[in-house]
């Protein structure tokens, strides 16, 4: 294994790369704290969509990119 590269031992091991399995461990963080499984205030991180939910398909966790 010394000898390959890292994507070839990645691929290799069937691992994902690092920057994804940080970014998968980002995005678990986000929904414990969305969802209320983490004690953090989410409003301190986020900015939740407050109004017309029915375009939401259904659900009410949607960020949005700044503050309406």
């Amino acid at each position: 294994m010394k000898n390959l590269s890292y994507s070839e031992r990645l691929s290799k091991l069937e691992l994902y790369s690092l920057d994804r399995r940080s970014l998968r461990g980002d995005m678990i963080e986000v929904y414990k704290i969305l969802t209320g499984k983490e004690a953090v205030n989410c409003q301190q991180f986020f900015f939740q969509q407050t109004r017309d939910c029915h375009s939401l398909r259904g659900h009410h966790l949607k960020l949005l990119t700044e503050a309406d």
